[in-house]
């Protein structure tokens, strides 16, 4: 004796919605932020915009049926469901947002305050946003760390070391970032995907808490094939490519002013170099022959001119 067939239980299942912008709504496990590139050397990339929002939802789906009350299946057997999905009230209890790789630092600052996270509390469909901090930048030699890049510091003393490993290249709408660059090969890769996960803690409708955790990879390009140009675009924000010079900027035995990787570590002996065309204004030393005279011997040069014509018409008695 055949029975009544028994239809298929619907399923009902919940989990996140994440809205990444600039990017596309994903779900666990990834997702992705809309790329971006080092197209205009030496500046860093600044990042703003950068978010993410939380939707918790609870989908419902019921088996679908023929008009003659039969399983609907598709082409392999497999019973068709039609899905729908719900956004009910939920909580977010606590939300972490970090960057897990690579490892490196990557941002023009490390403080720590760089993303930020959603606000705990109660939320009907998306939560308020997490992400990056507006204004915090990529920095090329922190992302394209196998780049091989040698510089002078801007403004920096007579004794200051060529910076050859450096973790920081100074950018931003000042004219000149450097002093010169001394070497530059570029990273060979065409691209760094760089990846944050986002956590979040949340209960439900019923108070059940539950936890999950997407990955936002973030992929930085560069132009590999244009090495010429990024060289360029260094010497030309350099002051030594404007050819202006400043070996008496500082006393010979000041201190430096960067540390091995490039940093500024003592910003509060940090001057601007002041030019009247390509000569140096704010010296610390003599800059032309009669300064140097004043200075050394206290005279000038028309005064050693007379005098070396006067020792040149002396006669020596014999």
């Amino acid at each position: 004796m055949t029975g009544t067939p028994i239809p298929p239980t619907p399923i009902v299942t919940a989990g996140f919605e994440y809205n990444i912008v600039p990017g596309s709504i994903a779900e666990a496990p990834s997702g992705a932020w809309a790329s971006v590139e080092f197209s205009n050397l030496p500046d860093a990339i600044v990042l703003n915009g950068f978010r993410v929002s939380s939707r918790y939802y609870v989908e419902r789906c019921v088996p679908s049926t023929l008009p003659g009350g039969g399983p609907s299946l598709d082409p392999d057997g497999n019973q068709i469901y039609v899905c729908t999905r719900v956004y009910p009230e939920w909580e977010l209890v606590s939300q972490t947002l970090v960057k897990t790789s690579p490892s490196r630092q990557v941002f023009d600052t490390d403080s720590g305050y760089e993303l930020f996270t959603s606000t705990p509390g109660t939320y009907i469909g998306w939560s308020d946003e997490a992400g990056i901090i507006d204004g915090t930048s990529y920095v090329y030699v922190r992302v394209f760390d196998q780049a091989d890049i040698s510089y002078i510091p801007r403004a920096s003393t007579i004794n200051q070391p060529v910076i050859t490993q450096p973790t920081t290249m100074p950018s931003g709408p000042e004219k000149y970032l450097i002093d010169t660059i001394t070497s530059f090969v570029p990273d060979e890769r065409e691209s760094v995907d760089i990846t944050y996960t986002l956590t979040t803690t949340w209960r439900d409708e019923l108070g059940t808490e539950s936890s999950e955790a997407i990955n936002i990879s973030h992929t930085v390009t560069q132009d590999t094939g244009d090495a010429g140009s990024k060289l360029k675009a260094y010497l030309e924000r350099s002051y030594y490519g404007d050819g202006k010079y400043h070996i008496q900027l500082h006393d010979k035995d000041e201190l430096d002013l960067y540390d091995s990787g490039g940093e500024l570590i003592r910003p509060e002996a940090y001057k601007v170099p002041v030019y009247n065309g390509k000569q140096l204004v704010n010296s610390v030393t003599p800059v032309t022959t009669d300064d140097i005279l004043g200075d050394v011997l206290g005279t000038n040069s028309q005064e050693l001119l007379d005098l070396v014509n006067m020792i040149d018409g002396y006669k020596f008695p014999e």
